[in-house]
């Protein structure tokens, strides 16, 4: 099986949305699969000729990002026919989800399907504790009745029993066994996404090339001259920026050759047997060292300690930078998206290869694939448990687009179709691509949810649309996404980057710590203005995440976790 990430849940997922129902995908360096051609070879993910007896449930939807459509329309018919099941979408909407949730358990306002929800967390303890939930372990081997939960991997079903020895966690929005995924070779899926991006004009006005930024030396070298230089409205430029929060920091890192894919609250290996988080590796003051260096040189951006994201992309997309470390959604949505041609400012930012760092002979991941799920559904005990079943085993047998849109066929009946037998490219039908493309809530209502956290992940890249590929984003995107790819910044995933957190445990209570003092020192470290300030700053960094951090019984925690879960989970 073919195991790829939709991309940082948080990439995939935003394009999911900011593609305005033109494209569906899954985003990231984060939990989640990527995307692929959508074609189905599978009989039972086609809608059957013969007439179903209807069934009808409620699927709530758990979380509150979701902005709740009315029901019964068109997607919903069109679902309804193909499935058997017709579906009532009911929504969370109040501030806090696990509020909403135990509120609705307490006045057991119980719908047949809970979704998007992870496994083995605070909602399946809730729903444990309320006696509400069935145990699915049964359905998902039961190959004639329920064929396409039957492909979930095994090793997915390993990750989602639950410490009862029951599975009541049903993922979804995951790669199936053999599912046929025809699909685009340098499409979305296969493009890297973090990295370190310059404008094409400065080049040329600093008399410098790509091969020029070839090593460190070579890119600081660049940096100087654009310093040199004034913006469009006659400002100085900004050399090098960065966007909130210090993101673009790991593309720095990756230079440096520290693995950064987990490095929020896991580890990687360390070559010699063991692992090592990010911020224990030697080079991680090194990089820290580096931006201080170039802050201080006044190379990178003088608001980067305090950057508000809206500010920061109005510098990429107005012409104020030179370069910027970050992810190229960045300059993707915001400057790219709208182009008609090439003739703007931002439309000059390209990825370059990763600076050579002397001492470095291998660049630090910054993305990696991960085969296991990070949402899917939960039924619930009553009376309608096979037809819940029935409409899950429907939406994982088939991708996002049937999911979401019904599936494909000719108008009048169907919404959108292939443009040819590759299945690669797909179209709105010309009857509803006015509607479907325009963005606007009030006419997307008509047609009804787009439930795409319930397919499986063999869908069409994320800029299929027909429309969408011939769009210059796609183009600029393409160029520097499989530049990146190229890189080998983004790796495979493994059971050591999905190590779950022990409940009420070291990790659980002091990982906001470890957030926090991190964003305090990373600005300490910039600011500091001598190397004896930057020393002190890196001391006074280590002491507080022994003291304010429990680093070690941090580290010790999540080894003894790996030791149980690499067990469990093998890949």
């Amino acid at each position: 099986m073919n195991k790829r990430k939709l991309a940082s849940l948080i990439v995939i997922v935003t394009l999911l949305f900011l593609s305005a129902c033109t494209s569906k995908s899954g985003d990231g360096s984060t939990n989640s699969s990527p995307s692929s051609s959508p074609s189905q070879s599978a009989a039972t993910s086609k809608p059957s000729d013969k007439p179903k007896e209807m069934k009808n449930i409620t699927v709530h939807v758990g979380i509150n990002w979701i902005p709740p459509v009315k029901n019964d329309g068109i997607f919903d018919k069109l679902r309804a026919e193909a499935s058997g099941v017709n579906v009532k979408w009911t929504y969370e909407t109040g501030d806090n989800e696990d509020t909403g949730r135990r509120l609705k358990l307490t006045g057991r306002d119980i719908p047949d399907v809970w979704a998007f929800y992870g496994p083995n967390g605070p909602a399946q303890t809730d729903f444990l504790n309320a006696d509400v939930v069935v145990p699915i372990e049964e359905y998902l081997n039961m190959p004639e009745k329920y064929p396409n939960l039957n492909r979930i991997p095994q090793a997915i079903k390993d990750y989602s029993v639950a410490e009862d020895g029951h599975t009541y966690f049903i993922p979804l929005f995951i790669d199936i066994e053999g599912s046929e995924t025809t699909r685009i070779e340098d499409g979305f899926w296969a493009w890297g996404q973090q990295g370190i991006f310059v404008r094409t004009d400065i080049l040329e006005q600093t008399g410098s090339t790509k091969e020029s930024l070839a090593t460190m030396e070579g890119f600081e070298a660049f940096l100087s001259e654009a310093a040199k230089l004034k913006d469009q409205n006659s400002n100085p430029l900004i050399p090098l920026t960065m966007g909130d929060n210090f993101k673009g920091w790991r593309s720095i890192a990756a230079a440096f050759g520290i693995d950064t894919a987990q490095e929020a609250s896991g580890m990687s290996p360390d070559g010699n047997g063991g692992f090592i988080a990010a911020r224990d590796h030697d080079n991680y003051k090194a990089t820290w060292a580096w931006l201080n260096k170039m802050y201080q040189a006044g190379l990178l951006d003088k608001e980067a300690p305090t950057h508000k994201k809206e500010l920061y992309l109005q510098k990429l997309t107005t012409g104020r930078a030179a370069a910027y470390i970050g992810s190229m959604s960045d300059i993707a949505e915001n400057g790219w998206a709208p182009l008609q041609d090439k003739s703007d400012v931002t439309a000059t930012f390209e990825a370059i290869p990763f600076p050579k760092v002397d001492g470095v002979s291998q660049l630090g991941a910054i993305e990696s694939t991960n085969p296991l799920p990070w949402t899917g559904a939960y039924v619930m005990k009553g009376e309608n448990i096979e037809a819940s079943l029935q409409f899950l085993d429907w939406t994982i047998g088939n991708n996002v687009m049937t999911v979401d849109y019904g599936p494909p066929g000719e108008a009048p009946k169907y919404v959108w179709n292939y443009i040819d037998d590759t299945k690669t490219i797909w179209r709105f039908n010309e009857e509803f691509k006015t509607d479907l493309s325009s963005g606007d809530n009030n006419l997307l209502q008509k047609y009804g949810l787009q439930p795409w956290f319930l397919a499986n992940t063999t869908v069409p890249d994320v800029d299929t649309n027909e429309d969408t590929v011939k769009k210059v984003k796609y183009e600029l995107q393409k160029k520097s996404g499989m530049l990146l790819a190229g890189q080998g910044t983004k790796r495979a995933g493994h059971n050591y980057d999905s190590v779950p957190v022990l409940q009420g445990g070291t990790i659980e209570k002091y990982k906001p710590q470890i957030d926090a003092i991190e964003i305090e020192y990373r600005a300490k470290m910039l600011l500091a203005e001598s190397s004896d300030k930057f020393e002190a700053a890196w001391k006074d960094y280590r002491d507080d995440l022994e003291k304010k951090g429990k680093w070690t019984e941090y580290k010790a925690e999540w080894h003894k976790q790996y030791e149980k879960f690499k067990e469990k989970v093998k890949y």
